[in-house]
């Protein structure tokens, strides 16, 4: 559902109810219901509708390597190597956006450093959101200041705090 509400900014459950009020049979459906682009939305509705939609957090087995790696560390108590984890990730994922090699990215430095602009650091943005469920502001992302090891550091908070809530 997150990929949806990334991509559309609109929320399937609400759609979904709102569909259900005006839209009865299959003849009064807008046509946007029928468009491929929009398939991920709608199937996100009829999941919603459906009650597959609670079934919200993924399984350990359906994670990512490096996502689960980092829970596993974190859970072990071991933040500094989760950290680690995660900072050389984010170089990865920087120089792969950047087009460079990732010998040249220096985790000491920020990714603005870097030539990130604001399109770029949306991509990172929403990349941290879909791999470690948490979210990093923009303006962190682009500030000069925090480097990719502070902001590997901000993820594992996050994500430690995501993991007590599941």
């Amino acid at each position: 559902m997150a990929e949806v509400q990334l991509t559309t900014c609109l929320e399937p459950g609400e759609l979904a109810k709102m569909a259900g009020k005006h839209y009865d049979t299959a003849t009064q459906q807008p046509r946007w219901h029928s468009d491929k682009k929009f398939s991920h939305l709608f199937q996100s509705m009829n999941d919603h509708i459906s009650g597959r939609a609670e079934a919200s957090a993924p399984s350990q087995a359906s994670l990512p390597a490096i996502t689960s790696a980092m829970d596993a560390a974190i859970q072990s108590g071991s933040h500094d190597k989760a950290v680690q984890m995660v900072t050389t990730a984010i170089a990865e994922r920087t120089s792969t956006l950047l087009f460079r090699s990732q010998d040249g990215i220096d985790a000491s430095r920020s990714v603005a450093h870097y030539g990130v602009d604001s399109l770029i650091a949306v991509e990172l943005r929403n990349w941290f959101t879909v791999l470690f469920q948490a979210t990093v502001p923009l303006l962190m992302i682009l500030d000069e200041r925090i480097s990719i090891m502070q902001l590997g550091k901000t993820v594992v908070k996050k994500r430690g705090v995501y993991l007590k809530s599941v």
